[in-house]
């Protein structure tokens, strides 16, 4: 998460985040392909996670 924006990123590889470094913490442009939408957090209806239960 990143404060005070309260943003979310989600399926985050080591590869990311620089990215999400330079672009959201030092340029403030959140990495919006990153991000999770309000509709997953706190909640097992997350369209992502019923992919990676469906998944494995």
């Amino acid at each position: 998460m990143i404060y005070p924006e309260a943003v979310w990123y989600g399926h985050v590889t080591e590869a990311d985040v620089d990215e999400i470094i330079e672009s959201h913490i030092i340029g403030g442009k959140p990495v919006e392909r990153l991000m999770l939408a309000d509709s997953c957090l706190n909640t097992a209806a997350c369209e992502h996670r019923k992919e990676k239960i469906s998944g494995q």
